[in-house]
């Protein structure tokens, strides 16, 4: 027989404490992603610098390239 959740009550005070718990977790989140995106670019730039590639060639990787300079290439 399946177990049946009990759902109680709480006091305005602990959803406050959920709340402040919350926010102080979505900090360290973002905190993480920022981290974790400037990580990802500086291997990036690592990666660019062993290959020798020219800011053209990093532009056209990055898909940054405009339309002009890649009708160049080819």
């Amino acid at each position: 027989m399946p177990s049946q959740l009990r759902l109680e009550r709480r006091g305005t005070q602990e959803y406050g404490s959920l709340t402040c718990v919350s926010a102080r977790l979505t900090i360290q989140l973002q905190s993480l992603l920022a981290r974790i995106a400037a990580t990802d670019r500086l291997i990036d730039l690592i990666v660019y610098r062993l290959y020798g590639l020219t800011e053209e060639e990093v532009a056209v990787v990055e898909g940054l390239a405009t339309d002009v300079e890649t009708d160049k290439r080819t």
